[in-house]
């Protein structure tokens, strides 16, 4: 072999290496992971192997059946707010989520609760947070309940259930929200929060309650404190540990538990609370009377009207026999005629 033949090899093999050398090392970082000395990447991408680690391989999961995207009326697949399987979320090794709890930077308490505690989470190049809520061992039916029905719908009004770790104790890793809970902007006295923002939250969340019914899920536990909000104040409706499923043909059949019913009497409760800024508002009287409960903090800034048609909501939700309880769709199709400071365009 010349000399000439030599240089064309060796120039070749060169450019070879140039050009496959990026697909290279993405295949290392799939088949590898990331190096340890990686700041960027955070602890958390270092998944189960592959098949495990979509939601269609957890044995929790249950498909909704066909043509359930249900909305006011019926949702069509393109509507933000239909309900849908989850397809995103990842499965950690709970080694992972231990790693995660034991550094002491990125990680910050935000609830300590009966049955979990709840951080948020800074990933090393700041650019993102999260929140972490781990649940404490003798809690694994709640956990599992509230994995259940996480894995099972993707909705424009529930937190985004980023992750999960099913081999421990149990974790949730879900997107966060700086705004916090609906419940500390009500009763911040120094919060100014407009009617306008109060009618709307209440109807996005009670279009939410009524799109879980369709799919045959009951959320069990709404409350102000339940629903975070984004920086534009929609309400994301979360903790789903005291959810459940039901059959609706058994719906009525004299179970001791949780009904449809159970969720718009709480629905009914926080309508009171954002009508009134007082959370310990059990019922109303007379409807027409309802501007005597109005929060002060609103300083008269609010269409009387509207007032006693939320009163009136509230009232129907919370009457205690629950034949006479209206459905959520039944209470957001008054809403959308006797309050139209909602704002929603309602998919028909």
């Amino acid at each position: 072999m010349d000399m000439q033949t030599i240089l064309l090899v060796m120039l070749f093999s060169f450019g070879c290496g140039i050009l496959f050398y990026p697909f290279y090392k993405i295949l290392e970082r799939l088949l590898c992971g990331e190096p340890e000395n990686k700041t960027s990447a955070a602890p958390l991408i270092e998944i189960l192997p592959e098949g495990e680690n979509q939601t269609s391989a957890a044995p929790l999961i249950e498909p909704l059946p066909e043509g359930d995207d249900v909305g006011v009326g019926r949702a069509t697949a393109g509507d933000p707010h239909h309900v849908e399987v989850r397809g995103d979320s990842r499965r950690f090794r709970w080694d992972v989520i231990g790693k995660l709890i034991s550094s002491e930077s990125g990680l910050s308490l935000i609830r300590n609760g009966d049955s979990s505690n709840v951080f948020r989470v800074s990933f090393p190049d700041e650019s993102s947070l999260a929140v972490l809520k781990i649940y404490r061992n003798l809690n694994q039916a709640s956990f599992k309940e509230e994995l259940e029905t996480l894995l099972r719908i993707s909705h424009l009004n529930v937190p985004r259930l980023i992750g999960y770790s099913d081999d421990g104790a149990g974790a949730l890793l879900f997107e966060y929200f700086p705004k916090g809970n609906l419940h500390d902007h009500l009763h911040n006295q120094s919060t100014n929060f407009p009617w306008h923002h109060r009618t709307s939250i209440a109807y996005k969340v009670g279009y939410t309650i009524h799109q879980l019914h369709e799919n045959h899920i009951i959320h069990g536990n709404i409350k102000s404190s339940h629903i975070l909000l984004d920086s534009k104040l929609n309400p994301k409706l979360c903790d789903f540990h005291s959810s459940v499923r039901f059959d609706p043909e058994n719906l009525n059949s004299g179970s001791d538990g949780p009904t449809t019913k159970t969720d718009v009497y709480s629905f009914g409760i926080l309508l009171l609370e954002l009508l009134s800024g007082d959370e310990q508002v059990d019922g109303i009287g007379d409807a027409t009377k309802a501007e005597e409960l109005v929060d002060s903090r609103l300083n008269g800034q609010y269409d009387s009207e509207e007032v006693v048609a939320m009163a009136s909501i509230a009232g129907m939700c919370v009457r205690e026999d629950a034949s006479e309880k209206p459905s959520m769709l039944g209470v957001l199709r008054f809403m959308e005629d006797k309050v139209p400071s909602v704002n929603v365009d309602v998919v028909e």
